[in-house]
């Protein structure tokens, strides 16, 4: 395998947060990129896009340029490089039938777009064939990490770190790891993911992930050190610029805070970016402003479907429960959701609106069942914690609140939980 060797699972935004995409629900094409990623991912480009004019029926010249497109579409955060790299995908795939590049590479971007069934079918028929295949195990533990089939994810991961021990397999380990509430683990594979070393965008991903975890642990200084590596190399990386953003509310330098959440929801906005973004200018007194954002989520989350994105629904459900508005409709986008995957966020979001539309017992088990891998997340444990209460058990409540303030102690981070 070549093409996927050297890329970083799309993870954060995201185990617990982030969109995927869809085939299924799409009604007009994504439009094309306009936004220039870094200048190294250009140059790869227009060096791949040149040897696939010369060389049309080679299938690893497709699987690199589509790989390559992919690559861009995380760097900026515009749809359409992900649909032209699975365009191009798609059409290799039929012209080659038997090609494993090919077909571990579909199965790869078919994660990026939310379809498990033919990524985990693909995925699967190649660890069956050739069991030493990392890249293919890597695809099916991406595949149970996002439906929450998380013991099936963890061997699959395993697999994979004993088979290739690099950037992308400890990263994932590293994702599991704190899914299941080994927050030390976690971070210690995430350091081996960095030590590992990888490209300046995997590298910088790997980076925010590490931000990320400290964040969620309380210990800010070690969060603003991580961010701050990746914004040396790449100032406006939108991850890193919210990252730092979370780090200026624990300082209290909100206005900070609100600057770089506007950067780093200027192009290619993930609907949790937005929905932070309101919670900081509602911090500020921009009322105003706080709603226009939260209008900006629902039509970033509709513009998604019409390209044919998914992904975005505990994200939108959020958006909904935190501002006391559609609980109806989130609850719905929730019981749909949570046919289709049973991971970890799904669970707490469904809690969350059960609780929010008087559904206390179906509230509470859909808690548990949010709770059931031991997860360390703060938002998960706050609003676990506000169902537990809403249902009368308030023992349960006051501890997953006190274990929610352990790892938050900072009162503006608060809001955005």
């Amino acid at each position: 395998m070549h093409a996927l060797r050297n890329l970083l699972y799309l993870s954060l935004p995201i185990a617990l947060a982030g969109c995927g995409v869809s085939t299924l629900s799409a009604t007009k094409p994504a439009p094309r990129p306009t936004v220039r990623g870094l200048s190294e991912t250009e140059t790869v480009i227009a060096r791949l896009e040149a040897k696939y004019a010369k060389m049309p029926g080679s299938a690893r010249a497709a699987c690199e340029l589509a790989t390559a497109y992919i690559q861009r579409g995380r760097e900026t955060g515009e749809l359409g490089n992900y649909t032209m790299g699975r365009d191009l995908l798609s059409k290799t795939r039929a012209d080659h039938p038997d090609d494993r590049d090919t077909a571990v590479t579909l199965a790869w971007a078919s994660t990026i777009f939310h379809d498990f069934e033919t990524a985990l079918g693909l995925a699967t028929k190649l660890t069956n064939s050739d069991p030493k295949d990392a890249d293919a195990w890597g695809v099916v533990s991406d595949c149970h990490l996002e439906l929450g089939n998380y013991e099936e994810a963890v061997k699959a991961a395993q697999t994979m770190i004993d088979l290739r021990p690099n950037l992308a397999s400890y990263s994932r380990g590293a994702q599991l790891r704190w899914i299941l509430g080994d927050a030390k683990g976690a971070q210690y594979l995430t350091s081996l993911a960095i030590q590992a070393g990888g490209g300046t965008e995997a590298m910088s991903w790997a980076r925010v992930q590490s931000g990320d975890m400290a964040l969620k642990t309380g210990a800010y200084a070690a969060a603003e050190a991580s961010y701050r590596k990746v914004l040396d190399s790449m100032p406006e990386y939108r991850h890193a610029l919210a990252g730092m953003a979370r780090v200026r509310l624990t300082q209290n330098r909100v206005e900070e805070a609100e600057t770089l959440m506007l950067r780093a929801t200027r192009t290619g906005p993930s609907v949790q970016m937005l929905d932070e973004l309101a919670a900081i200018q509602s911090l500020r007194g921009e009322g105003a402003e706080a709603e226009a954002t939260l209008a900006r989520a629902e039509t970033v989350q509709k513009e998604h479907m019409e390209i044919g994105i998914g992904g975005d629904e505990p994200a939108l459900a959020r958006v909904w429960l935190g501002s006391g508005v559609k609980k109806r409709e989130a609850l719905a986008l929730m019981e749909a959701e949570s046919k289709k995957h049973t991971s970890v966020p799904t669970y707490a979001c469904l809690a969350w609106a059960y609780s929010a539309n008087g559904r206390h017992r179906e509230a509470v088990n859909a808690a548990k069942l949010a709770l059931r891998t031991g997860v360390q997340e703060p938002w998960v444990l706050r609003r676990c914690a506000e169902v537990y209460r809403a249902a009368g058990e308030k023992d349960r409540a006051a501890k997953l609140e006190r274990d929610a303030r352990a790892l938050c102690p900072s009162k503006a981070l608060w809001e955005l939980l």
